[in-house]
């Protein structure tokens, strides 16, 4: 419905951009890719992202989930969508195709992107895996967090890159790389930190530790501010999909938006 009534103009920029693809001389069909997108099934694709995470192909997983187009996170936001709908399909009257919803991201964003999770063998929850997977580039991916709440109290982790060459491109490889992580652990809570580095010679960690837990109230508090802040400045995707009733027509407006704004609490 949505390739049926889109503006012809638009269809041929879609087309040479790569979104698009030509079955025949007058029929467009969206263009997907196993690497950049989701083809799995409803409950597929919680497991294939930790899957690729967890078998050191971090890298493949952060481009599925990061695609463009169509089979992806991104053709939902850009089609002003603030949760996950029941078919890939932008559609009034489409469901029960695919159920993306069912197989959402958020498990691996927090287990694997941010890096914790319950520890394999714990009992009630009270000691959690410290686990996160870095992006071969900090332009891929600059930093992550998040928290676990329990019964302990709240695990938290975050981690950032820090002096990089922000300028450069993603195939930038730098000889140095500096990461910075910030794990809290609740008073009778307990956590296992596993780096997805491999230690060499090269390789130099330094731990430091606070007795005084954080002002997370805080901290929350401050980050929620700032985020609200930059949504409010619409730093988000700069246009999105609307549809014209009048002319039942999809044409694309070019505004700044708050869904996909960038925020950071570290």
């Amino acid at each position: 419905r949505f390739l049926a009534e889109l503006d012809p103009s638009y269809s041929m920029k879609m087309f040479k951009s790569g979104e698009l693809v030509k079955r025949n001389a007058s029929h467009f069909a969206m263009a997907w890719s196993q690497w950049q997108g989701f083809g799995e099934g409803m409950l597929s694709i919680r497991y294939a992202l930790q899957t690729l995470s967890d078998n050191g192909f971090h890298h493949i997983a952060l481009q599925k989930a990061a695609g463009v187009g169509f089979g992806t996170p991104e053709y939902m936001l850009r089609h002003n969508a603030t949760t996950m709908w029941e078919s890939w399909w932008r559609s009034e009257d489409l469901y029960s195709r695919n159920h993306p919803f069912l197989g959402a991201l958020a498990e691996w964003m927090v287990s694997s992107v941010a890096g914790v999770s319950l520890y394999p063998t714990t009992i009630g929850g009270r000691k959690v895996l410290f686990w996160p997977q870095f992006p071969k580039s900090p332009m891929i991916m600059e930093y992550a967090s998040a928290s676990y709440g329990s019964v302990v109290g709240d695990f938290s982790i975050g981690w950032r890159f820090e002096d990089h060459r922000s300028s450069q491109s993603k195939n930038y490889k730098p000889a140095v790389v500096k990461i910075r992580i910030r794990l809290a652990i609740p008073p009778n809570g307990n956590a296992v930190l596993r780096l997805p580095v491999p230690l060499s010679v090269g390789t130099m960690v330094s731990i430091r530790y606070s007795e005084s837990y954080p002002d997370f109230a805080g901290a929350k508090m401050d980050a929620q501010i700032k985020c609200a802040n930059r949504r409010e400045a619409r730093l988000g995707f700069p246009y999105s999909w609307e549809y014209n009733r009048t002319k039942k027509k999809w044409y694309k407006l070019k505004s700044g938006k708050a869904i996909g704004t960038p925020c950071e609490s570290f």
